[in-house]
Formats: C-alpha cells, sequence, structure tokens
C-alpha cells in the first residue's frame, strides 16, 4: 500500500503553473442547404420521368429525401425484395432495396392512387427505376410476364 500512496503524492512546494484563458466563439454545427441534392434529385427525377416512372415529381422528391435520412432500412422490405430479386435472378444494391421498403411505406395523396395499389413486384421495377438499374430491371420483368402484361397474345 505504502509504494502505491507514494506515487499519489504532490508536489506543493513547486509553482503552479500559470494557464492561458482563451475565449472560444463556440456555435452550433448548421449545415449550409444542399443546394446540390435538390439539383441532383431534380436531374434524378427528370431521367427517370423519361423512362416511363409513374412517381410524381413531389412523391419523387419525398422518396429520395427519405432514402437519404434513413440510416436502416425496414430489414422487413429489404429481405422480401431481396427475395423476389433472388427468384428472378437479379441481386439488388442495398439502396434498390431501401428505395422498394419506402415504397411500400409511403403515403401516397388517397385521390391520386398512383402507387397505392400496385403489386410488389409493380413496386420493386418501380425502385429498380428510380434507382436508374435497367438491365436488372428488364429481367425481372421478363421473369414476370403475367404481372407485367408482357405475355405473348
Amino acid at each position: 500500500m505504502r509504494q502505491g500512496s507514494e506515487a499519489l503524492q504532490l508536489d506543493f512546494d513547486k509553482e503552479p503553473k500559470v494557464v492561458k484563458k482563451v475565449e472560444a466563439d463556440i456555435r452550433l454545427f448548421k449545415p449550409e442547404p444542399n443546394d446540390n441534392s435538390e439539383k441532383e434529385i431534380a436531374r434524378g427525377y427528370d431521367k427517370y420521368a423519361a423512362s416511363g416512372g409513374i412517381l410524381s415529381q413531389e412523391e419523387y422528391r419525398r422518396v429520395m429525401k427519405r432514402a437519404e435520412a434513413e440510416t436502416t432500412p425496414n430489414s422487413m422490405w429489404s429481405a422480401h425484395a431481396n427475395s423476389m430479386a433472388r427468384a428472378a435472378g437479379i441481386t439488388l444494391s442495398p439502396e434498390t432495396a431501401a428505395i422498394y421498403g419506402i415504397l411500400r411505406d409511403e403515403k401516397p395523396d388517397p385521390e391520386k392512387k398512383r402507387y397505392s395499389e400496385l403489386s410488389d413486384q409493380k413496386l420493386l421495377a418501380e425502385a429498380l427505376l428510380i434507382i436508374g438499374d435497367e438491365s436488372s430491371r428488364s429481367v425481372f420483368i421478363e421473369k414476370h410476364p403475367h404481372i407485367f402484361n408482357q405475355g405473348k397474345s
């Protein structure tokens, strides 16, 4: 015990050190509004709409903003999306699975009924379109001709 208590002894005979006081201007971090994000969303929507997307620009913006903000996508919807993708022989990016989950959870305007009545497969095809994965979307649609009215007449 004696050895430990000796280690903690302080030397009070020495002059105390002078600590210089420094003033700081402390501000809460508030990021600047990101115009690039809004511009990127607008450009993304233009491409999405030109490819035949069914969401309005406001719906698309809301989905993309929610995708940016969510840190952990709904695991149930991600698993469901990945299961449909595996059955079709494609692999989804985590972003596509997250967008699918957002579309499943989104509450569209009840008067428009745009995508609220879409099947799971059609929602996944829409998520692939939003992400811009045309090749996977084509394969997915090809595997479900009865759902996408691609059957032979």
